[in-house]
């Protein structure tokens, strides 16, 4: 198994209004990460203080990251790209344990 930190980078100039993007689009990608979640893809994630998001997630191989990642509706719709970076879980608290 390998450990990711994906970091959501919104694009510039977006062609919505922060209304739309809350309203439609934020609960997309907040199913999407639900989903994540379920599946045991996820071990948390939520927005960074200025915009765009960070998760923490596994995967088999990045290869499947990517799919997940590319499935997201910021991702889709154009509204934001990802930036990840692999590492090697050594040390963890017991609450993490079953990841």
């Amino acid at each position: 198994m390998k450990y990711f930190i994906a970091e959501s980078i919104m694009l510039p100039d977006l062609p919505l209004s922060e209304t739309e993007l809350n309203e439609k689009y934020i609960p997309l990608h907040a199913k999407h990460i639900a989903d994540g979640i379920a599946a045991g893809m996820v071990l948390c994630a939520g927005p960074k203080s200025e915009g765009g998001g960070i998760m923490v997630a596994r995967a088999e191989t990045r290869e499947a990251l990517d799919a997940f990642l590319d499935a997201d509706p910021f991702t889709r719709f154009g509204l934001a790209r990802f930036e990840v970076k692999e590492f090697m879980m050594k040390d963890r608290s017991d609450i993490v344990m079953g990841f």
